[in-house]
């Protein structure tokens, strides 16, 4: 349940010129715009700012050589709440075009978000985040077309990039064969580079998961936003990237299915749903939790990631699609997000005969339920129908940029050894906890079975000696020698 991500969010930086139409056919020009740059504007109706039904702005901007554009902001109104229309770039003449809003066919309302977010009679900036880079010896072509009359349309502003930016690589506790790269030209992606974690790390099971933008080493079982290896990525900045490696763990003894009783535990992962109308929650719209429906089994969709609440005993529920947490930040049948873990993104929990009461601790008198009326899973208090929890067994991912891999760990000589004849290809076996046997020490310092170490890795000391492998159980041999292999144990 990982979310890679391959490119950045766009966000307006850099160099900003603004053309100003003064004819059907001229734009003034303010701001900085790139050295040895024109522009040229043709408008295909006869008021200089209007478009009514059908009707073109082009502008035209040559010149520019290589740059990035990170925004167009158009000066716009509308003389009615029925103006809609496009707006496309194009980096090549006009030959591809790009669509910001709407299409060629159809339009977007000047009264939705699309465009300002309210009709409005008054020239406002429309601002649109872009990312594109502008191609040498090609000309950038910018088009508004009116599909209702009428719109208006007073100046574009472009902003643009011309830094190459350096993205450093920090592996933190690991090792990165690249430590930073350098854009080819403003706005040019770069291809993320692999790292590897320390050997102890790579033993103990971790791997590396890709690359974020925080130094923050803390472990964590929540998906922080990870940028793969491989995948492209544009920097806005000259920036660190540091990595991150995972853990994947089983989970011993988890059954899968619906929660019929008890409570939860935090690390659990599951679905919200009402078994009844075979629904589930599929994330919160607006101030409700909308549904989808399922067959036999729900779906993992919007799954939630449970972890401990404000307050000891509580619960909070982590959409690990959305990244935020389920609320309720007011009083009424509503249920809201919150991005920290607060009273008012915390629950009680019981589950009796499979029905699940999550009770908000803010507004302890509402609690999660299914409204079949509306349909939407909300805040009740008390009047709609009882939902269900569905747990999946999917491994526990531990999150951490720095893992600390050394272990507590002694060797089984005394007790408990395996001794089996294998010929030709085996498997290693595998040691239960239990078989640590009567050594109560063991047991109360958690001592796991990790694998098996020949025999040849160990001092006469009883410790190991660098460059041993580690074998974990089940792992398939060949040996055409007799060897003696010693089990060792980890400590928590």
């Amino acid at each position: 349940m990982l979310a890679i991500l391959t490119m950045i969010s766009t966000n307006a930086w850099g160099t900003s010129v603004t053309y100003t139409i003064t004819s059907t056919s001229a734009v003034s020009t303010s701001g900085t715009a790139p050295a040895g740059s024109s522009a040229t504007f043709a408008a295909t109706y006869t008021d200089k700012n209007q478009m009514t039904l059908g009707e073109t702005q082009t502008l035209t901007l040559s010149n520019y050589g290589i740059v990035a554009v990170t925004n167009i902001t158009l000066n716009m109104k509308s003389n009615s709440s029925k103006g809609s229309g496009s707006l496309y770039y194009s980096t090549d003449n006009g030959t591809t075009k790009t669509y910001v809003i709407g299409t060629s066919s159809s339009g977007s309302k000047f009264n939705t978000s699309d465009w300002y977010g309210a009709w409005s009679t008054s020239y406002v900036d429309v601002s649109k985040d872009v990312s594109f880079v502008t191609e040498s010896g090609k000309s950038i072509v910018i088009q508004i077309e009116s599909y209702e009359s009428s719109i208006y349309c007073a100046s574009y502003t472009i902003t643009y990039n011309t830094d190459k930016y350096t993205v450093t690589y920090d592996a933190q506790s690991g090792t990165c064969g690249t430590s930073s790269d350098t854009q080819a030209n403003p706005g040019a992606s770069l291809t993320l580079p692999s790292a590897s974690p320390s050997s102890d790390c790579s033993t103990a099971g971790w791997v590396f998961a890709g690359w974020k933008k925080t130094s923050a080493q803390t472990s964590t079982i929540i998906p922080p936003t990870i940028y793969a290896a491989g995948s492209s990525y544009v920097p806005s900045a000259n920036e660190t990237l540091y990595a991150v490696y995972q853990l994947s763990e089983a989970r011993a003894g988890c059954s899968a299915g619906k929660i019929s009783s008890g409570t939860l535990a935090v690390g659990d992962i599951v679905i919200l749903y009402y078994e009844t109308g075979t629904v589930q929650y599929n994330g919160v719209d607006g101030s409700i939790g909308a549904k989808i429906s399922y067959t036999t089994n729900p779906a993992e969709s919007h799954v939630l990631l449970v972890l401990e609440g404000a307050s000891s005993g509580q619960f909070a529920f982590y959409d690990m699609t959305d990244k935020v947490y389920l609320a309720l930040t007011s009083g009424g049948n509503n249920l809201h997000t919150a991005t920290s873990v607060t009273s008012n993104s915390s629950w009680t929990v019981s589950i009796s005969d499979g029905a699940a009461a999550i009770t908000s601790v803010a507004y302890p008198t509402r609690s999660i339920q299914y409204n079949t009326g509306s349909p939407r899973f909300a805040c009740y208090e008390g009047t709609q129908q009882a939902v269900q929890l569905y747990k999946l067994c999917s491994n526990k991912i531990t999150y951490n940029s720095n893992p600390n891999c050394t272990f507590d760990s002694f060797l089984d000589i005394m007790h408990d050894n395996v001794i089996a004849v294998q010929v030709g290809t085996y498997a290693m076996p595998e040691v239960s906890d239990a078989s640590k046997g009567d050594d109560t020490y063991c047991d109360e310092k958690h001592y796991h079975f990790m694998g098996w170490v020949e025999d040849t890795y160990i001092n006469d000391n009883g410790t190991l000696k660098d460059g041993y492998t580690l074998y974990p159980a089940g792992h398939a041999g060949h040996t055409a020698a007799n060897k003696t292999f010693y089990a060792i144990w980890a400590k928590e």
